[in-house]
């Protein structure tokens, strides 16, 4: 059996392509709130905005190194 993620907060780190964008498709599909972690800060608004398009709640926390991620 699956866990409820209905609610929980998921941080996805490298989130915005490849393996990690089908991982906050998935948690944010299954209820979690998603904060999607990545450099590319234009690709990880544009994932966070498909999310938010489609009912559910994404966070892109973007920066050029990870010292700039907030």
């Amino acid at each position: 059996m699956y866990p409820d993620l209905k609610d929980k907060v998921a941080v996805v780190t490298g989130g915005y392509k490849g393996l990690g964008r089908a991982v906050s498709l998935a948690l944010a599909k299954a209820g979690s709130r998603v904060a999607i972690a990545a450099r590319s800060q234009r690709a990880c608004a544009a994932l966070a905005g498909e999310i938010q398009a489609a009912g559910q709640v994404a966070i892109p926390e973007c920066g050029s190194h990870p010292g700039q991620i907030r």
